[in-house]
This record gives C-alpha cells, structure tokens and sequence, in this order.
C-alpha cells in the first residue's frame, strides 16, 4: 500500500514515535521540493531513480546532485539534499527504499 505525503504529515504531527520525526520530516521536505506534485513517497521514489537512472543511496544522490544546474533545477537540488539528511541516521550503504521500508515498521504505515 503506498505511503501518502497526508499520511506522512499526519504522522508527524500526532507526535508519536518521536525518534522517527525528524526522519519522516526529511521524506516530507523532499517531496514538497520536488518539481512535479507527488502524492506518495513510493510515487517520488520512482521518479526520483528515473532521473538518476539508479537506485537512490547516499553515494548515487551525490553523484546526481553534480550534475544538477544549480540555477534552473533548485527543486531537485533542494529536494536531493534534503534526501541526504537520512544518512545522518543511517547507515551509509543502505537504499532510500531500506531506510524508508525500515520507517515504515517502525510507524506502521
């Protein structure tokens, strides 16, 4: 069942789970920054590795944001680096689909 962003934002604002908070605001400022509108989190996560042509790890997402123009792809650069930020809670190696199937086990979403 796809994660909606509603589901995600009222996740976030029930207060509960408060470890995993600053993580699903992570997911949440991703979405909004990316350039087209997105209603799932599994929605983003396919058009986001359609445009890197490549799972989505720490490594491909910096990779990506190199070839990003700055000035007329701010959206993507915006929405990447938020992407980033996860990888300060998790571990390195592992997928933005590992890290976001683990948030929702723990969320039950």
């Amino acid at each position: 069942m796809p994660v909606l962003i509603d589901d995600m934002e009222n996740e976030l604002s029930s207060g509960r789970h408060a470890n995993m908070q600053p993580i699903i605001g992570i997911f949440i400022g991703a979405l909004n920054d990316w350039p087209v509108e997105i209603l799932s989190i599994e929605d983003y996560l396919a058009q986001l590795e359609l445009f890197i042509q490549t799972t989505a790890t720490k490594e491909t997402l910096e990779a990506a944001l190199t070839t990003l123009n700055f000035k007329t792809e701010a959206w993507k650069v915006e929405s990447i680096t938020q992407l980033l930020e996860l990888y300060l809670y998790y571990d390195a190696q592992l997928s933005v689909q590992a890290i976001l199937e683990d948030v929702k086990s723990k969320i039950n979403l």
